[in-house]
């Protein structure tokens, strides 16, 4: 097979493993990916096909960008909710009472 063709459908693999949210998986094709990005460099393909090729790069780029920001979010919420479950008051005397600990409930979006 050659370089354009594995390039292709590596890069169709890569889309259906981060749609799925198999990111360990995607990260391990990377080094196929460079070698093959390397590769096709050094061949002659045509101008069409290294734009299908680079449109499809992208659009998986654009993926996990936004896996990763999803991810960060998720971060900072379980902070947020953490920081609340140890929360303190103070009573009219002044002095401080901790709020009891409850268990946060957590919401899973997909």
């Amino acid at each position: 097979m050659n370089n354009q063709l594995e390039l292709n459908d590596l890069l169709e693999r890569e889309y259906d493993l981060i749609k799925s949210g198999a990111i360990r998986d995607v990260e391990r094709l990377s080094n196929l990916k460079a070698r093959l990005l390397e590769a096709l460099a050094l061949s002659n393909v045509e101008r069409v096909e290294l734009d299908r090729l680079q449109q499809k790069a992208r659009r998986n780029s654009a993926l996990l960008g936004a896996m990763s920001e999803g991810i960060k979010d998720a971060l900072q919420q379980v902070r947020e909710t953490r920081s609340m479950i140890d929360q303190a008051t103070y009573q009219k005397t002044g002095a401080k009472t901790r709020l009891a600990k409850s268990s946060p409930n957590l919401e899973r979006k997909l």
